[in-house]
């Protein structure tokens, strides 16, 4: 017995292609359905130093409120890169309520990624509501981010931003 999606070996090829226009892998359907339910985002990240500041750091992006924080993090990575530091010591927040609110993690230009705070599976949805979605990246030198991670897992205040 065939599947539904695959046409008997005796039809046409235009049949053919009718069919397989009606048959849709979930995964696409999937991702048709995410397109369609995008919510606008937004991204910005404080300035490392006076020549950072020549270009705006602020950028608009789309999401879904079905996308994972983690995966929220990595797309507004995509469109505002963090800057580098000589040195490869970087220690950034992750905001998520304005500059010096809602922190939900911190990145280090020397990790791999970044280290949440909380369950990074949840989703925007799940952790803005209704609010719009939008991250800050806030610099904090290049305090050890094991230090700064400690401190804020454990309610504490954040170590020196300077050495």
């Amino acid at each position: 017995m065939s599947s539904s999606c695959t046409p008997p070996a005796n039809v046409s090829t235009s049949a053919t292609r009718a069919r397989a226009r009606e048959c849709v892998r979930p995964r696409s359907a999937e991702r048709r359905a995410r397109r369609l339910n995008t919510i606008a985002a937004s991204v910005d990240r404080d300035s490392v130093s006076a020549g950072d500041d020549c270009e705006a750091h602020a950028a608009a992006f789309e999401t879904s409120g079905e996308t994972t924080l983690k995966e929220f993090v990595a797309q507004a990575l995509g469109v505002a890169t963090l800057a580098s530091i000589s040195g490869g010591e970087a220690t950034w927040l992750i905001d998520t309520e304005g500059a010096g609110k809602g922190c939900i993690g911190v990145i280090a230009q020397q990790w791999p990624g970044p280290r949440f705070l909380l369950d990074s599976s949840r989703t925007v949805e799940q952790h803005f509501g209704e609010r719009p979605p939008a991250l800050y990246f806030r610099y904090w030198c290049q305090a050890a981010p094991e230090a700064v991670f400690s401190a804020l897992l454990l309610g504490e205040p954040l170590p020196s931003k300077y050495r």
